[in-house]
């Protein structure tokens, strides 16, 4: 799950601070499977209502926690 976080100065089309959302319906997604950690892979969909099981390695589940903490 890759929501591609803008960065520095980049905006939106209306000049604004571009923030990615969430465009497609979240109720036929059962699982996420978390291949690696990145600020922007998994807080829009927690914040677009995903509440299913997420699965990823005990690395990323240390990780996890630090990254959503700081990107929420």
């Amino acid at each position: 799950m890759d929501c591609g976080l803008f960065q520095g100065a980049e905006v939106s089309a209306s000049g604004s601070a571009a923030t990615p959302q969430i465009t497609f319906p979240l109720a036929h997604i059962r699982a996420l499977i978390v291949t690696h950690v990145h600020i922007d892979h998994i807080p829009h969909l927690l914040a677009a209502g995903f509440n299913g099981p997420i699965f990823c390695t005990t690395a990323s589940a240390t990780l996890l926690p630090l990254v959503l903490e700081d990107a929420l």
